[in-house]
């Protein structure tokens, strides 16, 4: 089941990428109806949001804070169990400041019955894979 949910994974990031953001497709195809994602621990206005609307309140989210950005997955990581570690790399400008982000981050993913129910974003591939229970 591992392998299958990386390829799960995978295919989710990849119509993300190919569509620019997230889509009903995505929406539907790879989350669950309940589930929850969370933004950066460091973030000051960190939140957790519910449900598929949350995943695209979250997706606004960030398009609000980078006016323009490009997030290219680098490594899918088998977590064991329901557990997909990404490593992402986001490169960009904040839309106000027009400061430049490039920078490596990750999510973890854990999925139920092929799909996504939790979704965590870590700025730290270490972060993500202590919250998923891993090592380097």
């Amino acid at each position: 089941m591992s392998q299958e949910n990386v390829e799960i994974v995978r295919r989710a990031w990849k119509v993300y990428v190919d569509n620019g953001g997230m889509e009903d497709a995505v929406l539907d195809e790879y989350f669950a109806e309940d589930c929850v994602v969370e933004d950066f621990p460091e973030m000051p206005d960190r939140a957790k949001y519910v449900g598929r609307e949350g995943v695209r309140e979250r997706d606004r989210h960030f398009a609000e804070i980078w006016g323009d950005f490009v997030i290219e997955p680098v490594e899918f990581i088998d977590g064991g169990g329901d557990v997909v570690v990404v490593t992402v790399t986001i490169r960009g400008h904040g839309k106000g400041s027009g400061a430049p982000i490039d920078a490596p981050t990750a999510f973890v993913s854990e999925l139920r019955d092929g799909k996504i129910v939790r979704d965590r974003a870590f700025t730290s591939k270490s972060q993500a894979l202590e919250a998923a229970g891993l090592s380097e």
